[in-house]
């Protein structure tokens, strides 16, 4: 099984995932994002705009690509890093250190640090907080 690093989570990192989990569903798949959400439906911007829809949280979506099947054994082996950024990439060592991404704002409804959340394989670093993840392929998709 190997494991697969990418970083961003826009249209490249979400079709990146997306094709290693159809066609090689036992491998890690990590995704780093700055984002404290995965997309945004920019195709409902006019929407906002016009007022038909009266809160840009609702163009937020939440991507369930945690397995193709969701009865799979490997269901779980896509971890999101959401709200922080890879700030140094060893090529030799083959990790990446992940920082959070200080100029967000705290997510609503939370406390001053950054929530980690591993049930569902989301994880957002606490403030100053630095991880080193290590990885087998780097996919870079900003």
């Amino acid at each position: 099984m190997a494991k697969i690093v990418i970083i961003g989570l826009g249209t490249a990192g979400i079709n990146a995932c997306l094709t290693i989990r159809k066609k090689y569903p036992k491998n890690e798949v990590i995704i780093i994002d700055k984002k404290e959400f995965d997309l945004l439906h920019s195709c409902g911007l006019p929407f906002l705009l016009d007022g038909r829809v009266d809160s840009p949280e609702k163009l937020k979506y939440t991507l369930r690509i945690s397995g193709i099947n969701p009865a799979s054994v490997h269901r779980d082996v896509v971890k999101k890093y959401l709200n922080c950024e890879a700030t140094k990439i060893n090529p030799v060592k083959k990790s990446v250190e992940i920082n959070p991404v200080r100029s967000n704002p705290t997510p609503k409804g939370t406390d001053a640090s950054f929530l980690t959340r591993t049930s569902n394989g989301v994880k957002n670093l606490k403030s100053g907080e630095r991880e080193n993840v290590s990885y087998d392929s780097l996919i870079l998709a900003m």
